[in-house]
């Protein structure tokens, strides 16, 4: 309720029309509201691949895209922020560009979806995160979220966020760091998600770890395949040296970026291409 509202006797104007009806409907007899094909559409999909932990929220306010091969946009009907049509079109613009770049993740099947929507995205909001890559339960498949209610940061903020994330500072870094992980997907990298469906707490505590640890040793592995090492790349930045699949991600974000891929080390960069070309499928 808005402040300053009078106090309404109903939940919703539906629910008052339902009461009261209209002028020549028939008591008794309730008409059913039709579903627009979009709606349709949006409920129809297999959003999640079956996974009731991964179901999207409120599904009947979304709307999906479905013309874009290999990938669901989804958006809410409600609209988003400014900031959120920003970090929604990184995540588009990134995942074209990456897919027309790499076999491997024209084959995959992807869904972007408004982080509002997203079981668990509320923790996410409130922390500001940007966007994330979640890994789906078949081998390959992401969901792209992205922030659709956050304003954007302060100045303070942007300035924690730039120290952390020195790319952030150049226009569409974000998109091409999450593009880093959905690489890493593509690639075998970030192992399929396990279902939480009639699993104690402690048990969904216990095999996250387990996937999070794995997911790790995935990465180092194909860091020592091509030269790389997690101690090189923790160089990065800050951000970079949290974990090694963020170092992955901030070396393709680097690396895509032109202003900074100008200024990496020559030797690095023939690495990274290798690195990323194996993941990617490319034969060069």
């Amino acid at each position: 309720m808005i402040a300053g509202e009078p106090t309404q006797a109903f939940a919703s104007p539906g629910e008052a029309l339902a009461h009261f009806g209209v002028k020549g409907m028939r008591w008794g007899v309730r008409r059913e509201r039709e579903t627009s094909d979009r709606e349709k559409k949006v409920q129809e999909l297999d959003l999640g691949r079956g996974d009731s932990s991964l179901a999207l929220k409120k599904t009947h306010k979304l709307t999906a895209d479905t013309s874009n091969e290999g990938y669901v946009d989804i958006r809410s009907d409600k609209g988003m922020s400014s900031y959120g049509k920003q970090m929604h079109q990184e995540m588009i613009n990134g995942f074209n560009e990456l897919r027309n770049e790499y076999p491997a993740v024209a084959a995959m099947k992807a869904e972007v979806a408004p982080m509002s929507h997203v079981p668990g995205g509320l923790p996410l909001r409130v922390q500001k995160v940007a966007a994330v890559v979640l890994p789906m339960q078949k081998q390959g498949d992401v969901r792209i979220i992205y922030n659709d209610r956050m304003s954007g940061y302060s100045p303070s903020e942007k300035a924690l966020v730039i120290k952390g994330m020195p790319g952030v500072k150049y226009p569409g870094y974000t998109g091409r760091h999450e593009m880093g992980h959905v690489l890493a997907a593509a690639g075998g990298l970030l192992p399929p998600m396990v279902s939480s469906k009639g699993k104690s707490a402690a048990q969904q505590i216990s095999e996250a770890q387990a996937y999070n640890d794995r997911k790790e040793v995935l990465h180092k592995e194909a860091f020592k395949k091509h030269g790389l090492s997690f101690e090189e790349l923790s160089k990065l930045g800050p951000y970079a040296s949290t974990k090694p699949s963020e170092a992955f991600a901030e070396l393709y974000g680097h690396y895509t970026q032109p202003e900074l891929r100008s200024k990496m080390n020559p030797d690095l960069a023939v690495r990274a291409q290798r690195l990323f070309d194996d993941l990617g499928g490319r034969k060069r």
